[in-house]
């Protein structure tokens, strides 16, 4: 096995046990990949390490800090665009993509709408270029 220390140069990766023909009585090799680190590549690994321990920390102890809106703010801003979403009522949107069977549309809500080519005309329409 490779023993490195924390300020090694190399870093060890996760060590793989490939099993011998199984008649054989020779117990299994293991390969064992190294990589060489630059001394900058390490501080910069510590560094991003350190960064992520302190965010995680500020996320668990402090999770709203820095956070411009509460969470009623944002409740609110959702109902103001809350719409009515029964069958049959009527809106107006954005179509933002189309295939064969029909479109998206951008009907400013929390979802986008679905026209299908049945709904979009009052006459049959029989093909649709896309």
């Amino acid at each position: 096995m490779l023993s490195l220390s924390s300020s090694s140069r190399l870093s060890r990766r996760p060590s793989k046990t490939f099993p011998q023909n199984k008649s054989s009585s020779v117990s299994p090799k293991t390969i064992v990949a190294a990589v060489a680190m630059s001394s900058g590549q390490t501080r910069e690994r510590l560094e991003l390490k350190k960064m992520f321990e302190d965010a995680y920390e500020r996320c668990r102890t402090a999770p709203m800090e820095g956070v411009a809106f509460t969470v009623d703010d944002f409740a609110a801003a959702i109902e103001q665009y809350d719409f009515n979403s029964e069958i049959g009522t009527r809106v107006k949107g954005t179509v933002f993509k189309t295939d064969a069977n029909g479109a998206l549309v951008d009907i400013s809500a929390k979802s986008s709408a679905y026209l299908s080519v049945e709904h979009a005309c009052i006459h049959r329409i029989k093909h649709v270029v896309v």
